[in-house]
């Protein structure tokens, strides 16, 4: 049984329509383009409520722009942007039709401009130029591109803007949202909010960056499956979404749909959330870990599913953490890295697991095999 089953074990009832809506969507909402960049335009025709989208072919469809002098079309349906500005792309397919906005902007604040951090989730990544500007791709179906919209169902075919007047110096991606960090350590979430993991005080999908319920100043978030945590300035952990299996911290399994304090009086510098778990680094390299061990990724062999901080087996000094699903890694201040957890697919590095067997979890840090050292 699916987690999501398992938390809500109700009947599940569907009710088909004895004919459905069919409608046409062109994918290019929230499309930026800096002049001279192209991008194909693709459109699916969607029937509603219970039928997955399906992409028309491209000689099929009848494009048309508003404004030829920002951006034209060529053969195959590529776009070509020509100068800044917007320009609405229009298709057309027997009866249906659908239009979508396209931005022409200048080059150095299109996405073709360098990164300076990226994010990358379950079904999306996003990215910040140095501007702060956010922009990100992937899907939409729950609106975690930002973009004031969740009517984009399929992949995006380049990066689009988040709506928002907000310059983040960070972001974190998970389960179908998104959130970014200001300069200033103010928190916005967007996207999917079932368990409150957009931190608002609400359990309703935001399509654009909503602002955490929180005066707190974070110097960063860790962004899990399905909840958040995040330090504050003064080395405090708050942290909000599912808590099924104890990853807020807080010594219950109740989910908060605004931020939380972990019960615990450490002080950490850095967060990183697993899909149901989360760890945190004191500023003397102690790790600790909570939530979910259902794969030994808690670090300690006296631990099962912890609600509070746990201590990381083996007196280690770690200089950073990093999580995956049901695995942790830290690299020590050596240099040597060491990971627990889960190793059905050898995600440890340690010459054990693969073939997905579980038996090769470790529950307590094992060396990655080899020589090498990592700086991060």
């Amino acid at each position: 049984m699916s987690r999501f089953a398992s938390r809500f074990a109700l009947p599940l009832l569907l009710v088909l329509s004895a004919c459905s809506n069919e409608r046409l969507h062109l994918h290019s909402t929230g499309l930026v383009l800096a002049p001279g960049d192209t991008a194909p335009i693709r459109a699916s025709t969607l029937y509603q409520p219970h039928h997955p989208p399906r992409e028309v072919a491209a000689d099929s469809l009848a494009l048309s722009v508003s404004d030829p002098g920002v951006a034209s079309l060529g053969p195959g349906g590529v776009l070509t942007a020509r100068r800044p500005g917007r320009v609405r792309v229009t298709a057309r397919v027997g009866e249906l039709e659908d239009s979508a906005t396209v931005v022409v902007r200048e080059a150095a604040s299109a996405p073709g401009a360098a990164f300076s951090a990226v994010a990358a989730g379950a079904t999306g990544t996003g990215g910040t130029p140095a501007s702060g500007a956010a922009l990100c791709w992937g899907t939409n179906s729950a609106g975690e591109l930002g973009i004031g919209s969740s009517r984009m169902l399929t992949a995006t075919l380049a990066p689009v803007a988040v709506r928002t007047a907000e310059r983040f110096a960070s972001l974190a991606a998970g389960e179908r949202f998104a959130c970014g960090v200001t300069a200033a350590g103010r928190a916005h979430c967007w996207g999917d909010n079932l368990f409150g993991q957009i931190g608002d005080g609400s359990e309703d999908w935001r399509t654009s960056p909503a602002p955490v319920r929180s005066l707190a100043a974070f110097a960063s978030l860790a962004v899990g499956h399905e909840h958040v945590c995040g330090p504050t300035a003064e080395g405090r952990a708050l942290c909000w979404g599912s808590n099924y299996y104890g990853e807020l911290g807080d010594g219950t399994e109740e989910d908060h749909a605004a931020p939380a304090p972990v019960r615990t009086d450490l002080r950490f510098v850095s967060l990183v959330a697993g899909e149901d778990h989360t760890c945190g680094l004191t500023a003397e390299g102690r790790a600790f870990c909570w939530g979910s061990d259902g794969g030994g990724q808690l670090g300690s062999a006296d631990a099962d599913s912890a609600h509070t901080p746990t201590a990381v087996s083996g007196g280690h000094g770690f200089a950073s953490l990093a999580a995956g699903s049901a695995h942790t890694c830290g690299l020590t201040r050596q240099g040597r890295t060491l990971c627990w957890g889960a190793n059905s697919r050898g995600q440890l590095g340690d010459g054990r697991g693969g073939d997905d067997t579980a038996g090769a979890n470790r529950e307590v840090p094992v060396a990655v095999a080899g020589s090498t050292t990592f700086a991060r």
